[in-house]
């Protein structure tokens, strides 16, 4: 049985042209500027010869990479860093962490609870704001490129119906938005 058909035609793509019928090789930046610029030939089994000819060709994919750098990595400053965390969490029960970097009296830490997608749907997302009580600044390192320790106080949730035990993502954000790496650290009873 030939699943896959003719291999020499297989692969073939369509020959596009423009509005003037003349073959042209297709150009992202034409596309994006004339999203109606290019033609294809019709495909008498898929739709009416006439009709097809006279409407624009709107590939299904383009092959284009992109990269995203979040906004939040374009504000002053460098990103902080978290130095030191515990790998487990209790309920109810104060702890400390250490980031590098000066923190800023309106920064927050929070926990995001790790994914479980199914259909598009994670009904166990969580974030856990927890609140710091007590933020000290220190210097760390040569004083000709001073940077700053900060030792983060706070408190854990103590509802485990609301924040149920698992693995959550540790995140600080200081003033300018700006959050840390994640430190993976396990919540439980």
């Amino acid at each position: 049985m030939d699943v896959l058909g003719d291999p020499k035609t297989f692969f073939t793509t369509a020959k596009l042209t423009n509005k003037s019928g003349e073959e042209e090789k297709f150009d992202i930046d034409t596309f994006y500027q004339d999203p109606q610029h290019y033609y294809v030939e019709s495909d008498a089994g898929h739709c009416d010869k006439e009709l097809c000819d006279k409407e624009p060709c709107v590939p299904a994919e383009i092959w284009q990479p992109e990269i995203f750098s979040p906004p939040y990595l374009q504000n002053p400053g460098e990103r902080p860093e978290i130095i030191s965390a515990p790998d487990t969490l209790k309920y109810n029960q104060s702890s400390t962490i250490e980031v590098d970097g000066k923190i800023n009296k309106n920064g927050s830490l929070v926990l995001v609870r790790l994914g479980s997608v199914t259909h598009s749907f994670d009904y166990g997302q969580r974030l856990v704001d927890l609140h710091a009580n007590r933020l000290v600044d220190y210097p760390a390192g040569d004083y000709e490129n001073l940077k700053y320790r900060s030792t983060v106080n706070f408190k854990t949730p103590s509802n485990a119906h609301l924040y149920p035990p698992g693995y959550y993502m540790m995140f600080y954000i200081n003033d300018s938005g700006v959050p840390t790496i994640a430190k993976i650290i396990q919540l439980e009873a």
